[in-house]
């Protein structure tokens, strides 16, 4: 599963400030969470930054398409309320993220060993490999987001909680 934490414990200055004022985050979590989808939206819109390109036997298997993203529903799970999207607030943190499972393996990347029933699914669709060869999935870590991005929410974040703390 693939989540990102967000919390903001040490946010700077300004944020930790009006965060002694606010005794329960889910208010403010709630607000920028349709800034958290968008940062995801544009990341798989962007295909990275620093994502690998296709493997040209990928592109033989399913055609040119955009990275991450030949079904869309790990995109959907990240950027939507969607199937397998998981989004929960707590006091103090809010967590983001899927439960697609293979969420996983596209994030940290892997090998496999070409079994003969692969060599034959791989074989119908045009890929030429050995049996036990081995498959390398480069590491396309969707979950991590760039310090722009974890400006973008904190900046929304701290907008959020002025305006909690006005009415407090």
């Amino acid at each position: 599963m693939g989540v990102k934490s967000i919390g903001f414990g040490t946010g700077g200055q300004r944020i930790d400030q009006l965060a002694r004022k606010i005794k329960d985050f889910r208010p403010v979590f709630r607000a920028i969470r349709p800034t958290v989808q968008q940062v995801y939206a544009d990341k798989f819109k962007a295909q990275g930054p620093g994502w690998k390109k296709h493997a040209s036997n990928t592109i033989i298997m399913h055609g040119q398409h955009s990275i991450l993203n030949l079904s869309g529903r790990l995109e959907r799970s990240m950027s939507k309320k969607a199937k397998g999207s998981h989004s929960r607030t707590y006091r103090k943190r809010m967590v983001h993220g899927t439960t697609l499972k293979y969420a996983t393996y596209v994030g940290r990347g892997f090998t496999q060993q070409v079994t003969s029933k692969m060599k034959g699914f791989l074989g119908a669709r045009g890929v030429n490999v050995g049996l036990n060869s081995t498959l390398k999935v480069p590491r396309r870590n969707f979950e991590r987001i760039s310090k722009k991005d974890e400006r973008r929410i904190r900046d929304h974040a701290e907008k959020v909680m002025r305006m909690l703390v006005k009415k407090i």
